[in-house]
């Protein structure tokens, strides 16, 4: 018998994008940022089906209830225009959650 060769790694996608293509959404830090900007600045504008979703203000995280199943989103700061806000992605839900600091 001979030895068994493994797929390169550019061949198959990681856990997370499997993960996104599996829940329809994969966010890049360019989306995100122009995302989280064009909200700070109340520009409505179409995101690709993408749902933007404004969360209670001072949160870093926050726990997605998608039935029985409760899944963390963690949150990264962004700063736009001297308004801090906090933004992250769930791929399952395919939103956006932002929370602002006052």
């Amino acid at each position: 018998m001979g030895q068994r060769l493994a797929l390169p790694a550019w061949t198959k996608p990681n856990s997370r994008q499997a993960e996104a293509i599996q829940h329809g959404g994969y966010m890049d830090s360019k989306q995100m940022l122009t995302i989280v900007e064009q909200y700070c600045r109340k520009i409505a504008s179409p995101h690709d089906g993408i749902n933007i979703t404004r969360i209670a203000d001072r949160k870093t995280m926050l726990v997605e209830q998608i039935g029985e199943i409760g899944r963390a989103v963690m949150l990264a700061e962004y700063k736009v225009d001297g308004i801090t806000c906090w933004a992250g992605y769930s791929t399952r839900s395919n939103t956006v959650f932002i929370s602002l600091t006052p």
